[in-house]
C-alpha cells in the first residue's frame, strides 16, 4: 500500500468536503461483493477513468426518517446540500415522520442539514437511498459506495473519539494521526476509481503541497474537477508565495475591540518573533491548540516573542465572547469580517499557525502543539 499523504492533520477547513459522520449501524440491506485484489489498479497502470459518474437520466430518491420525533419533528426544515460545491440544493419539510428528496443518480456526494446542523453525508448512488436518523443513524437502502463510506466513518469516529477525550496523552495523539492517516490512505487506495477517492483527496489535499497535489489528482479521475479540490489547489499556489524564507505579506482587519483597523506590518517585523495564530471559536481544533499558544505566550513575552492570535470565519460576538471564555490574555485581531487574512496566506484550513522573524521574514507554517514548542524552545534557548 502505498502512502500517498504526510501525516494528516486535524483541522477545521471552511469549506469542508466532507468530515467524520455520526457512526451508522450495520445496514440491513447487504452490500455489494467487493472487487479482488487481481481487479485492483497498480501505481504503474496508466490512470483510469473515473467510473462514478451515471451519464443518463436516472433519479436518486432520498428519503429520511428519524426513530425518535424529538429529533425530527413535524415541520422542521431539512436542507440537502452539495458537499464539494458547500451549497444548499433543496429543501424539505417533515410530514408524517418523512421527508423525501429526487435527485440526479450522479453519485454526488450530499450532506443533510437539520435545524442548521449537519447531521449526515452520503452519496447519490443508487435509485433510493433511505436513512433513519437517531443515534445510531442507520442505513436502510442504498449502493456500494454508500457500504463503502460508512465503513469508513465508522472507523475514522472511533479514532478521533479518542484523540478528543481530556485524558488522551500527547504521545497517544500523535499515535491517533497515524492511525487515522493509514485508515485514510487504505480507504483511497481502495476507490481511487469512484466518488469516495474524489472526497478522501479533499480529506488529505491541505495536507500537501502543489506538486504532491498534483501527483495525488493525476491518480484519482474526476478529482480536477471537484469544486472544494480546485480551491485548495489554488491556495497552495498562494501558500507557495507565502513560504518560509519569504517576507511577510501585509493585510489589514480590526483590532480587538473592533473600533480601527490595524495592519499586520504594525506588529509584524518590528524586531520581535511573531506567533500568528488563525483560528475561530468553532474549530475544535483550533481550541485544542489553546494551552500550547498559551504557554507559548507565558514562557517567551518577556524573550522577545509577540503571540497574535488571527480570528477568521467567526462572528464578533463570538469572538469576544471566545477571548473571554477561553481565557486568551495575548493580541489578537478580528480578521473575520472578509477573507483577505486567510486568502493572502493561501489558508483553506485551521488552525494555522505561522512564525515569523524579526525582519518580517517568514521562518515556519503550520506549526502545532508540541512541535511548535520545540521550535521555539531553539530560537529562545
Amino acid at each position: 500500500m502505498k502512502n500517498y499523504s504526510i501525516l494528516v492533520s486535524l483541522l477545521c477547513v471552511v469549506t469542508l468536503l466532507h468530515t467524520a459522520t455520526p457512526v451508522l449501524a450495520a445496514p440491513k440491506t447487504k452490500p455489494a461483493p467487493q472487487k479482488n485484489a487481481q481487479q485492483k489498479q497498480t501505481q504503474q497502470n496508466p490512470a483510469p477513468k473515473n467510473e462514478s459518474v451515471s451519464k443518463d437520466n436516472r433519479v436518486c430518491t432520498i428519503r429520511i426518517t428519524a426513530k425518535d420525533s424529538t429529533l425530527f419533528k413535524p415541520g422542521v426544515s431539512i436542507v440537502l446540500g452539495n458537499a464539494d460545491k458547500r451549497i444548499p440544493i433543496d429543501t424539505g419539510v417533515i410530514v408524517n415522520g418523512l421527508v423525501e428528496f429526487h435527485q440526479p443518480y450522479t453519485q454526488d456526494l450530499l450532506y443533510i442539514q437539520v435545524n442548521g446542523k449537519k447531521v449526515l453525508d452520503f452519496f447519490t448512488d443508487a435509485s433510493e437511498v433511505s436513512f433513519r436518523l437517531g443515534r445510531p443513524i442507520e442505513l436502510l437502502i442504498s449502493g456500494e459506495l454508500n457500504h463503502k463510506w460508512q465503513k469508513y466513518n465508522q472507523e475514522i469516529n472511533t479514532v478521533l473519539g479518542e484523540y478528543y477525550k481530556k485524558e488522551t496523552p500527547e504521545d497517544r495523539k500523535q499515535a491517533l494521526e497515524q492511525i487515522y492517516n493509514t485508515i485514510t490512505n487504505d480507504a483511497l487506495e481502495a476507490n481511487k476509481t469512484n466518488n469516495i477517492g474524489i472526497a478522501l483527496l479533499g480529506g488529505l489535499a491541505y495536507d500537501l503541497n502543489m506538486r504532491q497535489l498534483d501527483s495525488m489528482m493525476a491518480l484519482v479521475p474526476g478529482s480536477q474537477n471537484s469544486q472544494f479540490i480546485s480551491r485548495i489547489y489554488q491556495s497552495k499556489k498562494i501558500e507557495y508565495k507565502t513560504r518560509p524564507g519569504v517576507k511577510f505579506t501585509d493585510f489589514k482587519a480590526r483590532n480587538a475591540d473592533n473600533t480601527k483597523d490595524v495592519a499586520l506590518s504594525e506588529i509584524v517585523g518590528k524586531g520581535k518573533y511573531v506567533l500568528a495564530d488563525f483560528w475561530a471559536t468553532w474549530c475544535g481544533p483550533c481550541r485544542h491548540e489553546f494551552p500550547y499558544i498559551r504557554k507559548a505566550h507565558e514562557l517567551y513575552k518577556d524573550k522577545g516573542l509577540v503571540v497574535l492570535g488571527v480570528n477568521v470565519w467567526d462572528k464578533f460576538p463570538a469572538f469576544t465572547e471566545g477571548l473571554t471564555k477561553y481565557d486568551m490574555i495575548w493580541n489578537h485581531i478580528y480578521a473575520s469580517d472578509n477573507r483577505s487574512a486567510t486568502d493572502t496566506y493561501g489558508i483553506a484550513g485551521i488552525p494555522h499557525i505561522i512564525l515569523f522573524g524579526p525582519d518580517g521574514t517568514i521562518i515556519a507554517r503550520g506549526l502545532r502543539g508540541e512541535q511548535m514548542l520545540k521550535k521555539l524552545a531553539v530560537i529562545f534557548k
